[in-house]
């Protein structure tokens, strides 16, 4: 049975500020791409994959195979759970939410044995209270869509997130960001999906995500997964 995790409120205070980078669902190219361009700065990422898409299309492009999630965990990077089935909390029921969740669950353990997935994203930033108490009872966090930094208390299962979408946010808004973060010295969290020359609305150009990176590293932020970060800013405020 899984473990229920705690999900109380903790005081966030760093040190110095925390970024961190995710890819939901994941196309391909957020590996072959973007997890590219993350080794070039020496930086890991979260991928939370849907298990429907092994060996299929998501929506915006070719989805992962079982050699990316083997790639994925050979390069440091942290996987993550966003359902089996790319579920929407408002419009399935909590049963077959946490249902789907297990058997995103069970997919890992058969194909990647000894592989530890404890972090979660809420589909389409679906956050109901079903399915926050559905993931408190399957990750140590979980993370939305809902805008900001993780400063003051932290809600580990409704982490704040940021898009990071080149077609729709300018690069500006991304960089005014991680400079806000800078002087909160809080956890920033951006997500993204396809990473490509021509990205769907949902993703990101090359440039953008590597001028995000270079911003992200000059602001002198610890950019890490988001389970790695999470352990730091809890040990930070115990």
């Amino acid at each position: 049975m899984p473990t229920p995790h705690d999900s109380r409120g903790r005081a966030v205070s760093l040190s110095r500020p925390v970024v961190s980078f995710c890819f939901d669902d994941f196309p391909r190219s957020a590996l072959l791409q973007g997890g590219r361009m993350l080794d070039a700065v020496g930086v890991r990422a979260t991928y939370y994959a849907a298990m429907r898409f092994l060996n299929d299309a998501t929506d915006f492009s070719d989805g992962f195979t079982l050699a990316d999630l083997e790639e994925l965990i050979a390069q440091g990077h942290e996987l993550g759970c966003h359902t089996f089935d790319h579920l929407d909390a408002t419009t399935t029921e909590p049963g077959a939410y946490e249902a789907s969740i297990r058997r995103n669950g069970e997919a890992f353990a058969r194909l990647l044995p000894g592989v530890l997935v404890e972090s979660f994203a809420y589909p389409y930033g679906a956050c109901t209270e079903g399915a926050m108490a559905a993931a408190r009872r399957h990750s140590r966090s979980a993370r939305g869509t809902r805008g900001g930094m993780n400063v003051g208390v932290l809600e580990r299962h409704e982490l704040r997130a940021n898009k990071l979408y080149s077609e729709r946010v300018p690069l500006q808004i991304t960089q005014e960001l991680i400079r806000e973060n800078r002087d909160a010295r809080g956890w920033l969290i951006f997500y993204a999906h396809d990473i490509d020359a021509s990205p769907s609305p949902f993703g990101c150009h090359p440039e953008y995500l590597r001028d995000a990176l270079a911003a992200a590293i000059e602001s002198g932020a610890a950019v890490l997964p988001v389970g790695s970060a999470l352990t730091l800013v809890v040990s930070s405020a115990e």
